[in-house]
């Protein structure tokens, strides 16, 4: 028997399902401060959005907005923040989440992008990008390269280890604790995750956003999925606390565009 009052705190809010929503209902009975939520509108990667109310969680009224950050510098923040571009992001309460007033007190460099003729360009320029990155302070396991699909990330992770870098898979298990190898790993897999310095590679046009989830889906689904995929994109790129590297194959991913005309830092 439980005896008092207990309470729940809800991480990652946004990407939970209905069923969540109704367990937590069912979980904390109604009653002051019973339910303590958090969640970011502009880091939904999976599934529908829904409508907290619904589920009997009423929150109109008593939320607060945190507009300080405190993983990345101003610089990656302002790069990261123009990746969504002009859309409209809903929270659960089905109101507009903005980045606008998002800040950071700390300062860095400014992210660095490139472009290239074929993959296997690609992939020695990140190894040696990363042979550079392996003199400066820090660790391997404080690196990472991410990509959307697991098939880009283990032609990473190959070209990686052949240029006598050592580097790790992060699925699941202990990977994601290993210290002596840059980690490498799926978009998707690199939520919830920092890192010092990272690379987000195969940002192109038919990757990110992939061509395969949008092909799958239906019409009246595309804005809603598409929307994710930017916000995965994003997601991606707010892992690193101090330098941001994203490179590309052919045609960049239209989540660049406020790019052009802009030279790439090489």
């Amino acid at each position: 028997m439980l005896l008092g009052q207990f309470h729940v705190v809800v991480d990652e809010a946004q990407d939970l399902n209905p069923a969540h929503w109704r367990l937590l209902r069912g979980v904390v009975p109604v009653g002051p401060d019973d339910l303590f939520i958090c969640e970011d509108a502009h880091q939904r990667i999976y599934g529908d959005r829904v409508v907290r109310s619904r589920y009997g969680i009423e929150t109109r009224g008593r939320s607060r907005k945190l507009t300080l950050n405190y993983r990345t510098t101003s610089e990656v923040l302002r790069f990261t923040t123009q990746i969504l571009g002009d859309e409209a992001y809903l929270d659960l309460d089905e109101e507009t989440d903005s980045v606008e007033r998002y800040r950071s007190l700390l300062t860095g460099l400014w992210p660095r992008y490139r472009d290239f003729r074929n993959e296997a360009d690609e992939q020695r320029f990140i190894a040696q990008q990363i042979a550079e990155w392996k003199e400066e302070p820090g660790e391997l396991g404080d690196i990472a390269v991410l990509a959307r699909t697991g098939k880009i990330r283990d032609k990473f992770a190959r070209a990686l280890r052949e240029a006598d870098i050592p580097a790790v898979v992060v699925e699941d298990g202990d990977a994601s604790t290993r210290r002596d190898a840059v980690h490498v790993a799926t978009m998707y897999r690199a939520k919830g995750v920092e890192y010092q310095r990272v690379a987000v590679v195969g940002a192109d046009a038919g990757t990110v956003p992939l061509n395969f989830v949008l092909d799958q889906s239906a019409p009246e689904e595309q804005d809603d999925v598409r929307q994710r995929e930017r916000c995965l994109f994003y997601v991606a790129c707010t892992r690193p606390r101090d330098q941001l590297m994203v490179t590309w194959t052919g045609t960049p991913t239209p989540f660049l565009s406020f790019l052009s005309g802009a030279p790439a830092a090489r």
